[in-house]
C-alpha cells in the first residue's frame, strides 16, 4: 500500500505545498523548533515537508520516526528528553545531531480488510528539553496526521483518474488504428508505452500456465483477478534484505487477461520487475480492454478470411447452378422457337387430312406442354437459388454501410416494376395485373434512402402477392408523409389468401401456406429483415381466404420532403386541356376484379374525377378474351371518345380488334409510366378527332425518363387478326425503322391512310413526324398469317410500364457512353464461354438470328480473335468487324473482366469503333456488376438469360436489328 500510495508523489507539488502547510502548523501549535512529514520505506526514510531542518532521504534504521510502526492509530510517541531514555541517548540524532525532545504520530492507512499499515510519520523536535505535548496539543498532530493521509489518498484517486483518462485516449486511437492492422504489435506496442519497464507477451495457454523471465511457470489458479504478486519472494526480502537495493532481474507481480489470437486461445500478459510498481483494477481493465482489442482483430480477420471464402462459395455455387440451368432453359427456348417456326400444322394441312392433322396438332401441343413444364421448373430452381444466396448475403449486407442517396418515390416504383418485369416475364402461371399508386405526386415527393435495400425490402411482398393471385389485381400504395418522416407502402391482392392460423407462420424461414407452392418460402423472411436494415417493418394487416390479403411495409426516418414544384424537368403525368379530365368506368364484373377500377383510382390520385355517363370523359373498359363479346362492347360505346381498354394477359396471348380508332390497349405492369404513355395516346386521338394541328415537338408527350430505359411500348405477339380486319384503324406505337418502313408501305397499299410514325430521340421525347388531319391514323404493317406472328412484334398496339432494360437499370448502373451502331441490322458477335453447352446455346442463338459468330472458350483467346478479326476487318472489306460480344465472367486463365478491360484498350489504341460488350455470367454480386462496369462493359445479365432478353438488349443497341427466327 505505502508504494501504491506514494508513486511519485515527489512529482506532486501542489500536494507538497499542502504538506508544507501543515508542517507549518505542526511547529506553530507545539512551538518547538522542527517539524518534518515523510514517508517511511522499507529501507528509507523520505522528508517530503519539513521545518528547521532540511528536506532529504535517510536509512530508515537510524531514524526516530521508525519506532511508530508500532504506535497505535490516534496516538502520540513523544520522547521530552531523549538523554534521559536509554534507547535513544546514543543515537547519532543526540549524539551529533544535539536534538533533545521528539514526539510524532504516525501516518497510518486502513485497507479493506480492517488492517492499518503506517506510511509515515509527522513529528516535531527540539534541541532542548521539553515538557510534554498537552492533550490539545497532541490532538492536533493526531489530527494533521489523519488530514495527511486522507490527502495522500485523494491524490492516489485524482492520479489514478488522469491516467485512467489517458488510458481512454489511447485506447480510443488503437480501436481506430485496429481496423486497418493485420497483427497485434499496435496494442502490443501500446502497452509497451503505458507500462515503459514491463515485459508485454502474447502467451499461448499451455496447461494452464503463464512462463515468466527468470523464474518458473506460475498457475493460472494463482492469480486472483487476472493479477499476480510474488508475495513469499517480496515478503523474504524485506524480512533479509531490507538493508539492499530492490532486484531486477525477477517478475515479482504480473497481469494475465485470456484472449484470441492467430495462435489460438491466449494470454496477454505484463509483467514486472518493479518491487514498487503496483498493478490495481484500472490497470486491469485497460490491459482487459487490449486483450478485447486483439480478440476482436483476430475475429475480424477470420471473418473477413470467412466472408472471403463464403463469397467465393457463393460465386462458385451460383456459377455451377446457374451455369447448367442456363444451357437447359435456353435451348428449351431455342427448340421452342423452332417448333412453332415449322408450323407444323400448317404444313402437314395442306397435304393430309384433317384426322391427321388433329393428331399432329396434338402431337405438337404435347411438345409444348413438355417443354412448358421444363422452363417452370427451371424458372423455380432459379427462383429458389436466388433467394437462397440472397439470404446468405443478409448478414454481409447488415455490417455493411448504408449507401443513402436521394431519390423520389417515382424512381423506388421504377426499379420495383424493373424487377416485376424480370420475375414475371414470359412466365404463363403469373396473370395478375400489377397497379402502382401514390398519396403525392411521385416527381414531387423526395425520400433520403439506401434505394436497392428498400427496392429488395419490398419487392419479395409483391412476388409473393403476384404468386398467390391467379386473376385479378395487385395494388402497391405508396404513401409518403413527411410530417412524420414515414413511407407507407400497401401490397393489396385479390389472390387465396392466407388462413388465420398461418397469419404469423408465413414469416418464417421456408414456411409456405401451400406446402404444394413455388420457391423455398424464403420472401416474406427475407422482406422483414431488409426492412429492418431500414428501420422499418413487415406486416400482414388483413388476410381472408379466396378474397385476398394485405401487407403494410412502414419505413421511418426516410428523409422525405415535398416539394409543390416537380423534381423533374418533365412531370411524370402531363396534365392536359386536350383530354377529358374525367373519366366514367364501364361496368364489367365485380370490382376486386376489375382492371378498369384499379386503373381508374390511379387516375383518381392525378385529379381526375369520375363521372356518371361518357360525354366528354375518357372510357375505361375492361379487356373481353372473347372476341365477340369485346366487339360488343365496343359498339355500344360513343365513337367520338377515347377509350382506354385494359388487358389484363399475358404478353403473347391476345389479339386486339383493330376496327376501332379510338381505343387504346394498356397493358400492365400499371404503372406512371403507363398512365403518362396512355394519356399521350389519348390526347393523340382527340387532336385527331377534332382536327387540330399538334403543338411543338417539345410539348406531345412529357414521359418520365427512366435511367436506362428507351422505349416502354412494345408490341404484343398477337397483335392482329388475320381474319380480313382491315389492320390500319389502330394506334401505332414505337415502331424501329425498318417496321416504320414497313408500316408505311402497307399504309400506302390502303392508299388514303398516312400513318403517324413515332419514335424515341435521345432525350425519350416522342416526335411527330407527320402531321395529323382528318382521316390520318396510324397503320401497323398487315400480317400475312402466322409467319409474320413473331416478326411483327415489336410493333405493338399496347402500352406497357416498366423498363425493358435487363438487369436492373442496366444503363443507369453501368453509365456507359453510347456507341452508334443505328445503322447496323444484324451485328457480327464474339461469342466467350468457357463452358461448351453454354457456348453452344449462344451459337444456336445467333444461327437463329442470322447474326455471324465468331467464338473463344477464355479470356487470352477471346482477346487474341477479337484483334485478329478486328485487325482482318480493317484491311479487307468484306470482312465484317466484331460489334457484339457476349462475354462469359468466370473462366480459366483470364476472366471475362479482365478480357473486357483489354478489348477496351485495344479499341482506344486502334481507334477502333467501340463495341458492345454483354457480360453474360452466373455470378450476380454487386462487386462483379461494378468491376464489370468499370472494365467497360454495357449490360450485366445473369443466367439464365432468356432469349426475348438478349433480342431486347441487341434492339436496344441496335436499332435496325429484327428478332427473325429461323423458320
Amino acid at each position: 500500500m505505502l508504494w501504491y500510495y506514494t508513486h511519485n508523489i515527489f512529482q506532486e507539488s501542489e500536494f507538497l505545498s499542502g504538506l508544507q502547510e501543515k508542517v507549518c502548523i505542526a511547529q506553530e501549535s507545539t512551538g518547538w523548533e522542527c517539524a518534518i512529514i515523510g514517508t517511511l520505506d522499507v529501507n528509507f526514510y523520505k522528508r517530503l515537508a519539513t521545518v528547521g531542518v532540511p528536506l532529504g532521504i535517510l536509512p530508515r534504521g537510524e531514524t526516530l520516526c521508525g519506532h511508530l510502526v508500532a504506535q497505535p492509530p490516534a496516538s502520540v510517541f513523544m520522547l521530552p528528553d531523549m538523554l534521559e531514555d536509554w534507547r535513544f541517548e546514543n543515537s547519532p540524532y543526540v549524539e551529533s545531531g544535539g536534538l533533545r525532545a521528539y514526539a510524532g504520530a504516525p501516518l497510518r492507512l486502513q485497507n479493506e480488510t480492517g488492517d492499518t499499515v503506517c506510511l509515515g510519520s509527522i513529528c516535531v523536535a527540539s534541541p532542548t528539553r521539553r515538557e510534554p505535548l498537552t492533550r490539545a496539543q497532541q490532538t492536533t498532530l493526531a489530527r494533521l496526521a489523519d488530514w495527511i493521509v486522507g490527502d495522500i489518498v485523494q491524490l492516489t484517486r485524482a492520479r489514478r483518474q488522469r491516467e485512467r483518462r489517458r488510458m481512454v485516449d489511447l485506447l480510443a486511437i488503437a480501436h481506430k488504428d485496429s481496423d486497418d492492422a493485420v497483427s497485434e504489435d499496435p496494442i502490443m506496442r501500446l502497452l509497451q508505452t503505458v507500462y515503459p519497464g514491463a515485459v508485454v507477451s502474447l502467451q499461448t495457454c499451455k496447461a494452464g500456465q503463464v512462463e515468466f523471465e527468470g523464474r518458473g511457470s506460475v498457475l493460472l489458479s494463482d492469480f486472483c483477478s487476472h493479477v499476480w504478486e510474488d508475495t513469499a519472494y517480496i515478503d523474504n526480502f524485506i524480512a533479509k534484505s531490507n538493508h539492499l537495493e530492490f532486484p531486477t532481474d525477477r517478475v515479482v507481480r504480473a497481469i494475465a487477461v485470456p484472449c484470441e489470437s492467430v495462435s489460438g486461445h491466449s494470454y496477454l500478459v505484463i509483467a514486472s520487475k518493479d518491487f514498487q510498481q503496483i498493478f490495481d483494477d484500472i490497470d486491469a481493465w485497460f490491459v482487459q480492454t487490449c486483450a478485447d482489442i486483439i480478440s476482436q482483430m483476430w475475429h475480424k480477420r477470420l471473418l473477413g478470411e470467412v466472408m472471403v471464402a463464403k463469397e467465393k462459395f457463393l460465386r462458385g455455387f451460383s456459377h455451377q447452378l446457374r451455369t447448367p440451368v442456363h444451357g437447359i432453359l435456353g435451348s428449351v427456348e431455342l427448340l421452342a422457337e423452332d417448333l412453332k417456326a415449322r408450323k407444323l400444322v400448317d404444313t402437314v394441312s395442306k397435304t393430309m387430312g384433317l384426322h391427321q392433322t388433329s393428331a399432329i396438332a396434338k402431337t405438337d401441343e404435347d411438345q409444348g406442354v413438355y417443354l412448358d413444364t421444363i422452363k417452370r421448373a427451371g424458372r423455380d430452381l432459379i427462383s429458389i437459388i436466388n433467394s437462397m444466396i440472397t439470404l446468405n448475403r443478409w448478414a454481409d449486407v447488415a455490417i455493411t454501410d448504408r449507401q443513402y442517396t436521394t431519390h423520389t418515390t417515382h424512381e423506388l416504383e421504377a426499379e420495383l416494376i424493373a424487377e416485376v418485369q424480370k420475375v414475371t416475364a414470359g412466365d404463363t402461371r403469373y396473370n395478375a395485373s400489377v397497379f402502382f399508386n401514390h398519396n403525392l405526386p411521385p416527381d414531387r415527393c423526395s425520400l433520403r434512402t439506401d434505394l436497392g435495400l428498400l427496392r429488395d425490402s419490398l419487392l419479395p411482398v409483391i412476388i409473393n402477392a403476384i404468386q398467390s393471385t391467379k386473376e385479378g389485381a395487385v395494388v402497391v400504395s405508396i404513401s409518403a408523409y413527411p410530417d412524420s418522416q414515414e413511407l407507407v407502402v400497401d401490397i393489396k391482392d385479390t389472390g387465396h389468401g392466407i388462413p388465420v392460423e398461418d397469419h404469423q407462420r408465413i414469416f418464417e424461414l421456408y414456411e409456405q401456406v401451400n406446402v404444394y407452392s413455388t420457391g423455398a418460402g424464403l420472401g416474406l423472411t427475407l422482406a422483414t429483415r431488409y426492412a429492418a436494415l431500414l428501420k422499418g417493418s413487415i406486416q400482414l394487416v388483413s388476410s381472408t381466404n379466396n378474397c385476398g390479403s394485405h401487407f403494410r411495409a412502414t419505413f421511418r426516418d426516410q428523409g422525405l420532403e415535398y416539394s409543390e414544384l416537380p423534381l423533374r424537368t418533365d412531370p411524370v403525368v402531363a396534365q392536359s386541356v386536350d383530354i377529358p379530365q374525367r373519366f366514367f368506368v364501364v361496368p364489367s364484373k365485380k370490382k376486386a376484379l376489375s382492371l378498369a377500377y384499379h386503373f381508374a383510382m390511379s387516375l383518381a390520385c392525378y385529379g381526375f374525377t369520375a363521372s356518371d355517363d361518357t360525354q366528354d370523359a375518357l372510357i375505361i373498359l375492361d379487356f373481353a378474351a372473347d372476341v365477340e363479346q369485346h366487339r360488343a362492347s365496343i359498339s355500344q360505346l360513343p365513337s367520338d371518345c377515347v377509350v382506354l381498354c385494359l388487358v389484363p394477359f399475358p404478353e403473347g396471348e391476345v389479339r386486339f380488334d383493330t376496327r376501332s380508332i379510338n381505343i387504346v390497349y394498356v397493358h400492365g405492369p400499371f404503372g406512371t409510366r403507363t398512365l403518362s404513355s396512355a394519356l399521350e395516346r389519348a390526347r393523340i386521338i382527340s387532336l385527331r378527332n377534332r382536327v387540330v394541328e399538334p403543338r411543338a415537338i417539345r410539348d406531345l408527350v412529357m414521359l418520365p425518363k427512366l435511367s436506362g430505359c428507351t422505349s416502354n411500348d412494345r408490341t404484343d405477339r398477337g397483335a392482329v387478326q388475320n381474319d380480313g380486319i382491315r389492320a390500319a384503324d389502330s394506334i401505332l406505337v414505337d415502331p424501329s425503322e425498318e417496321q416504320r418502313s414497313s408500316a408505311h408501305n402497307s399504309a400506302n397499299a390502303y392508299g388514303s391512310l398516312k400513318p403517324l410514325q413515332l419514335h424515341q430521340n435521345e432525350n425519350r421525347s416522342l416526335v411527330d413526324h407527320s402531321s395529323l388531319g382528318k382521316g390520318q391514323v396510324p397503320t401497323p404493317p398487315v400480317e400475312d398469317g402466322a409467319a409474320n406472328f413473331e416478326s411483327t412484334r415489336s410493333e405493338d398496339t399496347t402500352i406497357k410500364d416498366g423498363p425493358v432494360v435487363s438487369d436492373e437499370h442496366q444503363g443507369s448502373q453501368l453509365g456507359y457512353t453510347h456507341t452508334d451502331h443505328s445503322s447496323v441490322s444484324y451485328p457480327t458477335a464474339l461469342l466467350v464461354d468457357d463452358n461448351a453447352i453454354n457456348l453452344r446455346v449462344m451459337q444456336m442463338y445467333c444461327k437463329n438470328r442470322g447474326l455471324q459468330y465468331v467464338c473463344a472458350r477464355d479470356g487470352l483467346e477471346a482477346v487474341s480473335v477479337f484483334q485478329d478479326h478486328q485487325e482482318g476487318a480493317t484491311v479487307e472489306a468484306k470482312v465484317s468487324p466484331i460489334q457484339l460480344v457476349l462475354m462469359d465472367l468466370q473462366m480459366p486463365k483470364c476472366d471475362g473482366i479482365e478480357a473486357t478491360r483489354r478489348i477496351r484498350q485495344l479499341e482506344k489504341e486502334r481507334n477502333w469503333r467501340r463495341s458492345i460488350v454483354f457480360m453474360v455470367t452466373g455470378q450476380d454480386s454487386p462487386a462483379d456488376r461494378e468491376a464489370a462496369h468499370d472494365a467497360g462493359s454495357q449490360e450485366y445479365h445473369v443466367k439464365p438469360i432468356s432469349m426475348d432478353t438478349l433480342d431486347t438488349g441487341l434492339k436496344r443497341h441496335f436499332s435496325r436489328f429484327q428478332a427473325k427466327k429461323r423458320s
